[in-house]
């Protein structure tokens, strides 16, 4: 999914897509591609909007052309939408995944986990966690007060933009105009499709905001500095 107009980035995509900004050596997009490719997936799909020339010249300058489709939306549908816009398949799995991420996620161990269980949807969570900067006050059913606790630290799973879908649930319901992923899969859990979670234990970055992004360059550039 790489149609997104990265707003939040300011300056770095003002007449740059996300997909390729570059952190460490490489576009965003090329850390997810070379993941994908590294499992032996059949076809990529790469959905595009703003700037979508330049993802496509991209596509053609890495000599992907063969293996790799560029598919345009002509309004922005979402963060599911485009799944509709592929062609149709009646085996296998697709895998959906952001193009802003950076991890350390090994796709087998994903697939692995998906294919073993037989769901129809994983959907790949990591751990975020927010401390609250005042003391929390705790109490009992009745009110009373029971203790202050000091800036408690609160951990949620929290989607991490991949998700793998069997054909069952890509046939389970039409997609028409913009959808979000939220909502596609609240629709397919109606149609009775059942979905799982795979945590990630693997660092996980998603570059959303301009200190995200500056964080991942840090931390890319510190990796790289231990390993050579």
């Amino acid at each position: 999914m790489a149609g997104g107009f990265g707003k939040r980035l300011g300056k770095w995509t003002s007449n740059l897509p996300k997909p390729l900004v570059k952190v460490g050596d490489i576009p965003l997009i090329e850390h997810v591609l070379r993941q994908i490719e590294n499992v032996g997936v059949k076809h990529i799909y790469i959905s595009v909007h703003y700037l979508a020339e330049l993802i496509e010249a991209y596509v053609k300058e890495t000599g992907r052309e063969g293996s790799v489709s560029v598919i345009k939306e002509e309004e922005p549908l979402g963060t599911a939408g485009a799944i509709s816009m592929l062609p149709d398949f009646n085996q296998g799995n697709l895998i959906v995944t952001n193009c802003d991420l950076i991890t350390e996620l090994d796709y087998n161990d994903l697939i692995d986990f998906h294919c073993s269980f037989k769901t129809d949807a994983t959907v790949a969570v990591a751990t975020h966690k927010v401390q609250i900067p005042f003391g929390v006050i705790r109490y009992d059913k009745s009110g009373r007060f029971e203790k202050i606790e000091e800036k408690p630290t609160i951990s949620n799973y929290v989607a991490a933009g991949i998700y793998i879908f069997s054909c069952d649930f890509i046939k389970s319901h039409r997609i028409i105009g913009k959808l979000d992923m939220p909502d596609y899969i609240s629709l397919g859990r109606s149609k009775g499709m059942q979905t799982s979670i795979f945590p990630l234990h693997e660092e996980w970055a998603d570059i959303g905001r301009p200190e995200d992004l500056e964080n991942a360059i840090t931390q890319l550039s510190t990796e790289e500095s231990s390993n050579g």
